[in-house]
């Protein structure tokens, strides 16, 4: 025999030698009083029909059913059952570069900053996933084995700094190479993302990373940084603000080498994709790359629960209690005899009454089988103010809120109740199986514009429904609702998206793919000559705001978008003679643009004629031209005559 709270059990003990002395004190005094009213020749007359031996006895049920109700409430356990603990999830590696290089700050704070605060923010959604840590610049270190103790994770990753890797440079390589070695190889699920810039100087990524996917490694690539570059801050060994320098002393500008990061993660069957700014490039990866993936078996263990056998104890403490109050004080015992079989049937009641784990106060639980589930939330509130550590009350109100269609705040309070103290398996099962329900139909109301999330909410219901199995695996009712949301998953839509141009070799379009309904998209179009092409506006529905190269389009259809380019032309205005005057139209134009041509005369000159192609009005200095290719006009001018008028004086 064991119980839950020893120290309890110890007072309940102390209880009864404490209330037989009480017991014993009190009725001295009452002798005493006694014995100041009344002579002591009449007391043993009025006190003949009381029975010491009774009050005694009294006193030793009381002391005994007090201290056995203060035992019951210490939890007596013995015995136990044994109960599998199981646990699912991915092992992840991240590789972060800590070479100089990510002391650029075209990401702020810096490179390596942004890179770390990315990963803290990402660790929090991935829940049962074992996660390590690699660090590498010229080499590479195991920085955190693959663990589920994030708290350790985060103290690893809080120290990377460049210089944490004596050797200089970067070997994503190297990188590689140790992570793999970090997996555990009965692993099915291996997945790698590194986080870097790119500059991989030892020219062997690509050759590493296509030789672990052959042994069931993807990599993830997130580039940091940009294609412009920028110059390392570093401080010098004066203590002032300089930068990196080559061996000639130039200032050294660093790139994002995307090219290199998109062939790694294409040789290992993973994606690449920008950091961003906020890190929704780990968002990509989470969204399109580690939640497809489904979940396997870490660890398990078998974790002993004791019996729980406060019942019997608490049913002989109301035994007593109730027998202290039948034993009267008078010598005769007729009225104990006659209220014995009522005493029984109390005592067989409580040993009898089965344990419901959905018990609640009676109002409440009237209101709630009555479907006046916001009458019942309000009582259940007010009960668990009185009964905090009743999780029973906690289940039911989770009820209340679910029924109202507060899934949210439903899944809050399931899970409060879940973590609550002395859980029974079966009202844990009951939990889990509810936030399950409360997951599925939280995603089922995103599911019109808002798929995405949808998926998440119907893969956090499966894993629910999973932990609820574990406790029961003979339950139907939840074996039949995880293979619902299962096949609701699998039917998911998703369509695609597909992007071109009008001038598909002039502009590099990114953002295609197939992608589930409802997500908004980030598409972009990157002009490769801006000197003779020009983007001007996207063509398709669904988009944020078509006039700009980077926008969102939003999945609700297969559809294709069109980025819209215009060639550019030029225009050279030359005026004959030079002196004669000048143009200000002399520039770059769209193809097909009709411009206006302005001729500005010198004095002593007049204008004559345009001569070119595509000119409206060539005798007038001020025409339109429409531009078809590019472009050379000539301005013709003559002297001016000056009409000169004589005044005869003597007229």
């Amino acid at each position: 025999m064991t119980f839950a709270y020893p120290l309890i059990a110890i007072f309940a003990i102390a209880l009864i030698p404490v209330m037989l002395f009480l017991a014993f004190r009190l009725e001295k005094n009452k002798q005493r009083q006694i014995g100041k009213l009344v002579a002591s020749p009449l007391i043993p007359v009025l006190t003949q029909s009381v029975s010491p031996r009774k009050k005694q006895l009294k006193a030793v049920l009381l002391a005994v059913g007090i201290a056995l109700v203060a035992a019951a409430v210490a939890r007596p356990q013995f015995g136990y059952v044994w109960q599998e603990l199981k646990s699912k999830g991915i092992d992840v590696v991240f590789a972060i570069d800590t070479s100089r290089s990510m002391l650029a700050e075209d990401m702020k704070p810096n490179r390596l900053e942004r890179a770390k605060l990315a990963v803290l923010d990402f660790i929090d959604k991935m829940g049962a996933d074992r996660i390590g840590l690699v660090a590498f610049s010229g080499s590479a270190f195991l920085q955190c084995p693959l663990t589920l103790d994030y708290g350790a994770f985060r103290q690893s990753l809080e120290i990377l700094e460049p210089g944490i890797i004596p050797v200089g440079g970067t070997d994503i390589a190297a990188a590689i190479q140790i992570a793999e070695n970090a997996f555990n190889r009965e692993n099915n699920f291996k997945i790698l993302i590194l986080i870097t810039d790119g500059e991989d100087l030892r020219n062997r990524g690509i050759e590493v990373a296509r030789s672990a996917a052959d042994r069931g490694v993807r990599v993830f690539t997130l580039g940091v940084g940009s294609q412009e570059g920028e110059i390392i801050p570093i401080i010098n060994e004066e203590g002032r603000q300089d930068f990196v320098r080559d061996e000639r002393g130039n200032v050294v500008r660093t790139r994002l080498d995307e090219t290199t990061l998109q062939q790694i993660s294409a040789v290992s069957n993973g994606f690449y994709s920008p950091l961003g700014p906020l890190g929704e490039g780990l968002e990509t990866v989470y969204t399109l790359g580690l939640e497809e993936i489904p979940r396997q078996e870490l660890n398990s263990r078998m974790n002993k629960l004791p019996i729980e056998r406060y019942q019997w104890v608490l049913a002989g403490g109301i035994l007593f209690l109730i027998l202290e109050w039948l034993v009267g004080t008078r010598r005769s015992s007729k009225r104990m005899t006659q209220h014995l079989p009522v005493s029984a049937l109390l005592c067989a009641a409580c040993l009898a009454a089965p344990s419901d784990t959905r018990a609640s106060p009676y109002e409440a639980q009237k209101h709630l089988r009555k479907g006046e589930f916001v009458e019942a939330e309000a009582r259940y509130r007010k009960a668990i103010e009185e009964e905090p550590e009743d999780m029973r009350l906690l289940y039911n109100l989770g009820i209340c809120l679910y029924r109202q269609g507060k899934y949210a705040d439903a899944i809050t309070v399931f899970q409060q109740a879940l973590e609550g103290p002395d859980q029974d398996p079966d009202l844990q099962a009951d939990i889990l199986h509810n936030i399950g329900n409360a997951h599925y139909r939280r995603g089922e109301s995103k599911i019109e514009n808002r798929q995405p999330e949808t998926r998440k909410d119907w893969a956090r219901a499966m894993e629910n429904y999973q932990g609820a199995l574990i406790i029961d695996p003979e339950d139907e009712e939840t074996v039949a609702n995880l293979k619902f949301v299962q096949h609701q998953v699998e039917n998911l839509v998703r369509y695609d998206l597909s992007l071109e141009s009008n001038f598909p070799d002039m502009v590099e379009l990114s953002g295609a793919g197939n992608f589930d309904q409802g997500i908004k998209k980030p598409i972009s179009a990157a002009v490769r000559d801006e000197e003779r092409y020009r983007f001007v506006q996207w063509d398709g529905e669904g988009l944020d705001d078509p006039d700009k190269e980077k926008t969102k389009a939003l999945i609700d259809k297969d559809k294709t978008v069109t980025a819209v380019l215009v060639e550019r032309v030029k225009l050279d205005v030359v005026v004959l003679p030079k002196e004669a005057g000048t143009s200000p139209s002399s520039g770059t134009y769209d193809k097909g643009e009709a411009v206006d041509l302005k001729f500005e005369s010198a004095y002593g000159w007049r204008f004559v004629l345009w001569e070119g192609p595509a000119i409206a009005d060539v005798s007038h200095p001020e025409t339109t031209i429409t531009l078809r290719a590019d472009t050379r006009v000539v301005a013709h001018c003559e002297p001016a005559k000056e009409l000169v008028f004589v005044v005869d004086e003597e007229e």
